[in-house]
């Protein structure tokens, strides 16, 4: 069987070029030659450090309290009417901010929008902790979840900004 001198590709009898890479391939049998053996680049899999676990934890504690802010604004909105459209609009879109910073962390994308993403959880925890003791009303579990859950992700996402310029470059 012979085979092109440039690519390799087999199965080019009588041919005066080849249909792979265009070569111009030899009248005679001595000029055209087996194609060398390529070496594989063979990487073992290496496990993640634990950094990138800390980077994970992050971008979960991002993504789920954002989900329950969009959920709970938007169910507001369309059964009660909403706090107020300004607020609820804000809300949503504070809810859109943190989920998408959370989705970019898990990534290992744009560290500064992770870091924004982490401190925005923690200003709507600490908004919807104060708007409820305002309120005249006990303080809501669920906004303190979403304020611890954006102060440790900042705190995470913050102890890994060196793992980050290490990947980026």
């Amino acid at each position: 069987m012979k085979y092109c001198p440039s690519c390799g590709s087999s199965g080019v009898e009588g041919m005066k070029f080849c249909p792979k890479c265009g070569q111009r391939l030899a009248d005679s049998d001595s000029e055209v030659r087996q194609p060398e053996a390529k070496q594989e680049d063979v990487h073992q899999p290496q496990a993640p450090p634990k950094r990138s676990r800390m980077r994970i934890a992050a971008g979960v504690l991002l993504v789920v309290p954002g989900m329950v802010l969009l959920v709970t604004f938007v169910s507001v909105l369309v059964d009660y009417g909403g706090y107020g459209l300004d607020f609820d609009l804000f809300a949503i879109l504070a809810g859109v901010f943190i989920v998408t910073g959370g989705v970019f962390c898990l990534m290992r994308k744009v560290w500064g929008l992770c870091l924004a993403s982490g401190l925005v959880t923690a200003f709507m925890g600490i908004l919807g902790a104060v708007g409820g003791m305002m309120r005249s009303s006990p303080i809501n579990w669920l906004w303190l979840s979403v304020m611890l859950g954006g102060i440790i992700a900042t705190i995470l996402i913050s102890s890994t900004k060196r793992d980050w310029r290490k990947s980026q470059a």
